[in-house]
């Protein structure tokens, strides 16, 4: 399955599912977590990683083998972020932010905090480890160094999402968002906030994603906005879901998929604000995390995704036939 094209997710069923995206299938089911799976990163074109509330780490092939598990937390595990194909890091309601090594399975570091770690980044230009508590607080870690060289302060209330945008005027920037339904911009060059936005959520933000001059964010009020990443103007709202958002990936330039607690998947269309797909509400397998596997070469899927829909039959395993949805666009 080295050329697995598909989503991957997590839920409070404790199980991770593998679907392939052009047909609409769930092609494997992995067992092994306890608790709930809280989050998923790609390691590699082959791998990914979970996290759990049992307090593991476990590490997939797309063939559904577990290639690893990584013990070591002492609480929940709710977020993971991948550094490099043998290094990862997580973040933990034990208050510790870990990088580890996927060759000798190990800790390499650890970061003490005083808080819950909600969310964790890897900052690929800025090349330092963010960490987003219940504090009020995202902290920057050097990973050669193992020190603690920023913190940015301005939410006043828990981080919730990072999300790493691109260069301005030669300056890393990074997006947060908060309990306080707020998004912050920030120079992390200078470590200043450049903005806030304030957005029309009603509950706390869930999740961050970027595409182009687009900030996406979901909550658990049941909408997506989309900013402009520039001027925090607000370009469209997303709205269809019946339950909390947890979770987006991106899946091509133009079209997201979020996941629902009510179970269900819904894929979108950035540029028109339509819903091309949806599942129908599985409750019992509600969903904590999805990720798209990227692949080296150009998506194949882009047609495809806009004429199928993920929707459950009985078994979990397979999906129906398309049904007509209900989304709109506020």
């Amino acid at each position: 399955m080295s050329n697995f094209d598909g989503l991957v997710t997590g839920g409070v069923d404790n199980l991770v599912r593998l679907w392939d995206i052009n047909t609409g299938c769930c092609i494997n089911t992995l067992e092994g977590h306890t608790e709930h799976v809280t989050g998923i990163a790609q390691i590699s074109s082959t791998t990914f990683g979970t996290v759990s509330r049992d307090k593991t780490i476990r590490i997939w092939n797309t063939n559904g083998d577990l290639v690893q598990v990584l013990v070591g937390h002492k609480e929940y595990v709710d977020c993971i972020t991948t550094i490099n194909n043998d290094t990862i890091a997580t973040g933990s309601r034990d208050d510790t932010a870990c990088v580890w090594s996927l060759y000798s399975g190990e800790c390499t570091a650890m970061f003490k905090q005083r808080f819950d770690i909600n969310t964790i980044l890897y900052h690929q230009e800025a090349h330092l480890l963010y960490t987003g508590s219940d504090d009020r607080v995202i902290r920057g870690y050097d990973l050669e160094t193992k020190e603690r060289i920023q913190e940015l302060k301005g939410h006043s209330f828990s981080i919730s999402a990072l999300e790493e945008l691109g260069h301005y005027r030669e300056h890393c920037r990074l997006a947060s968002a908060s309990v306080d339904r707020t998004i912050r911009i920030w120079d992390l060059t200078l470590a200043t906030s450049l903005r806030e936005i304030k957005t029309p959520h009603k509950e706390k933000i869930s999740q961050l994603l970027k595409i182009g001059n687009n900030l996406i964010a979901s909550c658990g009020d049941h909408n997506i906005h989309i900013h402009d990443v520039d001027t925090g103007a607000l370009i469209k709202t997303l709205s269809g879901h019946t339950d909390k958002i947890n979770s987006m990936c991106v899946i091509d330039h133009d079209i997201i998929a979020s996941a629902c607690s009510d179970g269900t998947v819904r894929t979108w269309s950035i540029s028109t604000g339509l819903c091309l797909l949806a599942s129908d509400p599985k409750p019992e397998h509600s969903i904590n995390c999805i990720l798209r596997m990227k692949q080296s070469g150009p998506a194949s899927s882009q047609l495809m995704v806009r004429r199928r829909s993920f929707v459950y039959q009985n078994s979990p395993n397979r999906f129906s036939s398309p049904k007509k949805d209900k989304c709109s666009l506020m």
